[in-house]
C-alpha cells in the first residue's frame, strides 16, 4: 500500500488519492493472533506506515464503506479526508483486550 501511495504521489498527473477497501469492508485492522509475535520484514509497521503516509505531500482520501476497525480505522484517521458511506461501523475493538 504504501509503495502504491508513494508512486502516485510522485506522479504529477495524480491530484489526490484515494483509499478504499474491497467489498463491504474498508480494512478489518490486524490479526489480534498476530500480536505479541515477531515484528515481519515484510514492510513498515503500522505506526511507521502511518507516519509515511501523513507526509505525502497530495490529498489522502479515506472512502470508507463497511467496517474500519482496529488499524484500518487508524489508517483512515491518517488521511486528511474522510467520506463515510451510510451504516458504517469504526472502531477499537483492541481496547476490550486491554490494548
Amino acid at each position: 500500500m504504501l509503495e502504491a501511495c508513494e508512486r502516485a504521489a510522485a506522479d504529477a498527473r495524480v491530484k489526490a488519492i484515494i483509499l478504499h477497501g474491497e467489498g463491504a469492508v474498508f480494512s478489518a485492522g490486524g490479526d489480534i493472533g498476530e500480536f505479541g509475535q515477531a515484528a515481519s520484514s515484510a514492510g513498515p509497521g503500522l505506526s511507521n506506515l502511518l507516519v509515511r503516509l501523513t507526509e505525502i505531500d497530495k490529498p489522502m482520501i479515506a472512502a470508507i464503506g463497511g467496517l474500519a476497525l482496529g488499524g484500518g480505522l487508524e489508517l483512515a484517521l491518517a488521511c486528511g479526508y474522510r467520506v463515510a458511506a451510510a451504516g458504517v461501523r469504526l472502531g477499537l475493538p483492541e481496547i476490550k483486550l486491554g490494548l
